[in-house]
C-alpha cells in the first residue's frame, strides 16, 4: 500500500537523533504562550505568524514554531477532538491503492489543502503534501512541507523525552502521537491507555532500544474536554 511506504519515508527522513539533537527539553509555557500570540504588538501575534506559515515563509525558525503550533490551542479554529473529515476519507480512499497516477495524487493534493484548512499542524498530512509533490515532480513545494515538517517535528521532541508521564511529548491532536512513534522509529503494538488529567500512552513493538511504549501529555486537551463536560 501506498500509506505505509509513506509512512516508512517519515520515518526515515526525520529520525530521533536529527530531530531531537540540538535542543535542550523545555515544556511549553502556555500562559506566556497565550500572551504573545494575542498581543498585536507581538512578532508572535497569531494572525500575522499563521498567515507567514501558509505563505511557507523560509524565515520562520523554531520559536516561531513553537507559537504557532502550541498557539493554535488559543486560537477560535482550534479543535482537540480528532481529524473527523470527509476529505480525510476521500484522501484514505486513495492511499489504499498500491500505486497512484499523477492525477491521483493531484486529487491527493487537493484534498489534503482541504483538510488542513480545519487541521493545519497535522504531521501525517504534511508528511503526505511533502511525498504527494515529489511523485509529481514539483520538488519546489516538496521541499517547503518537508521543511515545515521537520520544524514541528522538531517543535514537540523538544517539550520532552516521552519516557514518563512528566516527560511526556506535548501535542494538541492525538493523531499527531502514532506520526511521532514513526518518527522515533517504533511501531505502535495496539494497546493504549490514557491517564488523567495529564496523558496518553502508546505501547510499542518491541525494539532495540528496549522501550515499552511513550507518553504523550495531553493535558491541554483534557482542560478543553472537561470544560465542555
Amino acid at each position: 500500500m501506498v500509506r505505509k511506504t509513506v509512512l516508512v519515508l517519515m520515518m526515515a527522513l526525520f529520525g530521533a537523533a536529527t530531530a531531537r539533537a540540538d535542543q535542550a527539553l523545555v515544556r511549553p509555557d502556555y500562559t506566556l504562550i497565550n500572551k504573545l500570540t494575542h498581543d498585536s504588538s507581538s512578532g508572535y501575534y497569531y494572525p500575522n505568524l499563521f498567515r507567514r506559515y501558509l505563505d511557507n515563509d523560509s524565515t520562520l525558525n523554531a520559536e516561531d514554531f513553537k507559537m504557532l503550533y502550541y498557539g493554535y490551542y488559543f486560537q477560535l479554529g482550534y479543535l482537540p477532538t480528532g481529524s473527523s473529515s470527509v476529505y480525510n476519507d476521500s484522501i484514505s480512499m486513495l492511499m489504499a491503492n498500491d500505486k497512484l497516477s499523477r492525477s491521483e495524487w493531484m486529487r491527493v493534493i487537493g484534498y489534503i489543502y482541504k483538510y488542513i484548512e480545519t487541521f493545519p499542524f497535522d504531521l501525517e498530512k504534511l508528511n503526505l503534501l511533502f511525498v504527494a509533490y515529489h511523485n509529481v515532480n514539483d520538488e519546489y513545494y516538496s521541499m517547503k512541507y518537508r521543511k515545515k515538517l521537520e520544524m514541528l517535528i522538531k517543535t514537540i521532541l523538544r517539550t520532552g523525552d516521552g519516557k514518563t508521564p512528566e516527560t511526556g511529548f506535548h501535542v494538541l491532536e492525538r493523531e499527531d502521537e502514532f506520526s511521532l512513534l514513526s518518527v522515533l522509529g517504533y511501531d505502535f503494538s495496539g494497546q493504549q491507555s490514557q491517564i488523567p488529567p495529564k496523558c496518553d500512552y502508546l505501547a510499542v513493538s518491541k525494539n532495540v532500544d528496549g522501550i515499552p511504549g511513550m507518553y504523550f501529555d495531553i493535558s491541554q486537551i483534557f482542560i478543553i474536554l472537561n470544560r465542555r463536560d
